[in-house]
């Protein structure tokens, strides 16, 4: 698999937009659909942003892993990832691949570990992470009212630094 991860640039935009809005996205993610004026401002935002990666395969965007302050957290160096991935490129193993290179880059710095949430529904990303080595701290029910005014529970999920190194790349 020949995927990369990049910043982003205003050349993404319209397969940005395209992924961002699809529902294949907006189902398991905390996100309402942007407007061509906003998808420029959140590209800007993205490309200034050191823990954002674009991801890209052979010259084409298809996805994005964004790194920020782990808010359930305190005192601690963590960070919270979210991610998504175009649904023509679903389950083809270019999530993980990409994510495993973001998870390099972040634990090279100084950080102890990385959290996650998943809808309980979201069974291929709970496979992903469980794929990666991270283990489930928890379960919140009825935790947030997504697009479609669906309302999931979130299943809590971490991985150590520690763990991560020690890990079998193979």
């Amino acid at each position: 698999m020949e995927i990369t991860l990049r910043r982003a640039n205003m050349a993404d935009l319209d397969p940005f937009l395209a992924i961002r809005n699809s529902d294949f996205v907006l189902r398991y993610n905390c996100m309402q659909p942007l407007t061509a004026e906003k998808a420029r401002l959140a590209l800007a935002q993205d490309a200034a942003d050191p823990h954002c990666f674009y991801i890209d395969l052979h010259g084409r965007m298809i996805g994005a892993i964004y790194f920020s302050q782990d808010d359930l957290r305190f005192g601690v160096n963590a960070l919270s990832v979210s991610y998504y991935l175009s649904q023509d490129c679903a389950r083809r193993g270019y999530m993980s691949q990409a994510l495993s290179q973001a998870l390099a880059v972040v634990f090279s710095e100084d950080v102890a570990l990385v959290s996650a949430r998943v809808f309980s529904e979201n069974t291929a990303s709970i496979r992903l992470l469980k794929g990666l080595g991270f283990q489930q701290e928890g379960f919140l029910r009825h935790a947030v009212r997504a697009y479609g005014d669906i309302v999931y529970d979130d299943t809590l999920w971490a991985l150590f630094k520690t763990d991560f190194l020690r890990r079998d790349p193979a």
